[in-house]
């Protein structure tokens, strides 16, 4: 399993899978990336965690990340979702290699109490 955590594009990616192997499942963090002038340095967008995919060689993805933190970005609630099928689509790869969960449904900003 590959989990890049929080991570930014271009870092060589291609470098992991040359190193071990292709990768048979990745968690990538797909969500929280507008506006990219402010953001850019910490997340990835959707057309950068498809190429993390491909870096690593992974055999199967999921878009994790998204819609957590509706307060922080700008981009549309489901825009995400979109954005990552029509990347696949252009790159001649399956929808069902790289996934994105239904998230749940936002419940506001309230944090749990210690």
């Amino acid at each position: 399993m590959f989990f890049p955590a929080n991570t930014v594009y271009p870092r060589d990616f291609k470098a992991i899978s040359e190193r071990f192997g292709s990768i048979y499942i990745s968690s990538i963090l797909i969500g929280v990336y507008a506006p990219r002038w402010f953001i850019q340095d910490m997340y990835v967008n959707p057309e950068e965690a498809v190429q993390i995919h491909q870096g690593v060689q992974s055999r199967f993805s999921v878009g994790m990340h998204w819609c957590t933190f509706l307060n922080l970005t700008n981009e549309l609630l489901l825009e995400l979702a979109q954005r990552r099928k029509e990347v696949l689509t252009e790159r001649k790869l399956s929808p069902d290699i790289f996934i994105t969960l239904n998230p749940a449904k936002p419940s506001g900003s309230k944090r749990l109490q210690p």
